[in-house]
Parts: C-alpha cells; structure tokens; sequence
C-alpha cells in the first residue's frame, strides 16, 4: 500500500507545473492557449504524442497523417462572463498528395459599454481574435513526417481592426516498434500585416520547441520532455522599458 501511495505522488507531481509571465510583450497572445481539454491536462503542450487526434496537430502540423481522414474536432469553453473560447477542425487525405486540414480557433471577450469621456453611454461594442489555419502534412519515409500550417489572423477591438499572418512547420520521427517519438517545431513564425496603432506594432509568439516522448508497451503511460522557448536560450530575466528600475 505505501509502494502504491508514492509511485501515485510521482505520477502527480511530473504533471505540476508552473509559470511566470507578464501580458503584453507579443501581438495576439490567444495563439499559446491550447485547443482542447486533453491537450490542457497534458500541461497545455502536446507537440511530441503521436496518437491518432487531430488536435494534436493544431500545435504541431507533422502530427497530421492520413490516419485522420475526416476526423472533425470541436471544443468550446466559457471562461468567465461572457469570454468564451474555441477550435473547430476538419482534415482530409489524399492519396497522391498528402493530408490536408482546415481549422478555426477563436477568443471572444465579450460585448463592453461604450462611453464617452463624461461617462455619457455611446452604446455596446464587442471584442475577438480569431485564426483561420490551413495545414499539411506528408511522409518522408515510414518514420518521419513534415507538416505546416498558414494561419490568417484577425482581431477586432469596436471599430479597430488587426491583422497578421503566420506559419507553424514540424517536422517529427515516430518508430513504433519501440514507441520514441522525436520532434522539432516552430510557431507563430509571422508578422502584423495591419494593427490598431500604427505606432504600437508587436512581435508574434514565435517559439522554438523540440520534444522528446517514450510510451510504455504494456501500460497506458507516456513519459515527455519538451524545450519551448529555444529561440530566446536564457531569458531568465527582462527589462520593462516603462519601469526602467524594474527586472
């Protein structure tokens, strides 16, 4: 019974995890949210699980094969208020070609009261980023697969408009016969083509990420390791230009 009560606490602790960060340093942060709640309980990123989900391939296009012909996929989640966020995807394959698929991933913040400076009411206005993404995926050999996905994003602000474009490439090398899976993955590679304030133009969440996954053959466990962020190596600490004094 006590063997049983640690190797629980091992198992809970590898999933714990933990993050500091402060809003505000990229354009359209909503593109690092997970699409689905199996991704979310996997600690949000799922870039080196070959499993058969074509969720998976929203955060790392080489996942998409042909396996996932007509797969469609759905979520939504009201956060609080009246924000609401979601993914819709649909793929296909074909044969001479590869794996194609489409998707929708959506952040609604809500309706807001409009008002003039004095407080007089001007009416309702709503708030959303949205990001239309189409990917592709092909085989190199029978364990590796590249894959990459154009995103088109739009955010709406009242009567303020943004929007950018931008590209997810992986590529991945999964062996099944001893269950590794090795990957390397880009996203959000992109740039603002309109924004709010011709004076305010910001980067994208790039990030560089490399992943590392070991299933176990006769227990329904897979053990990760994943580097996110390889494009800025040991940003620990940052400046914040209104706070010159502040790190």
């Amino acid at each position: 019974m006590v063997n049983k009560y640690w190797i629980f606490l091992l198992i809970l602790g590898s999933s714990l995890k933990s993050i500091s960060q402060i809003g505000g340093q990229t354009a359209y942060p909503f593109l690092n949210l997970h699409p689905n709640a199996r991704i979310a309980s996997l600690g949000g990123n799922a870039i080196a699980n070959p499993e058969n989900d074509i969720n998976l391939a929203s955060q790392n296009p080489s996942l998409l094969r042909d396996t996932m012909h007509n797969q469609i996929a759905f979520s939504h989640a009201f956060i609080f208020t009246d924000i609401q966020t979601g993914y819709f995807a649909h793929a296909r394959h074909f044969k001479k070609l590869g794996t194609f698929a489409a998707g929708l991933q959506y952040f609604s913040y809500g309706n807001f009261k409009k008002t003039a400076s004095n407080g007089e009411p001007l009416g309702m206005f709503t708030a959303g980023d949205y990001a239309f993404n189409i990917a592709y995926s092909r085989p190199l050999s029978d364990y590796v697969t590249i894959g990459t996905q154009v995103k088109f994003i739009y955010s709406t602000l009242s009567e303020f408009t943004s929007t950018a474009i931008a590209i997810d490439a992986g590529i991945t090398y999964y062996n099944p016969k001893n269950l590794i899976t090795l990957t390397a993955v880009f996203n959000n590679y992109g740039t603002q083509l309109s924004t709010y304030n011709e004076l305010e133009e910001k980067e994208l969440p790039f990030n560089v990420q490399l992943g590392f996954s070991k299933k176990l053959k006769n227990a329904p466990f897979r053990f990760s390791i994943i580097g996110k962020h390889l494009n800025n190596p040991g940003q620990m600490i940052y400046q914040n230009d209104n706070r010159p004094n502040a790190q």
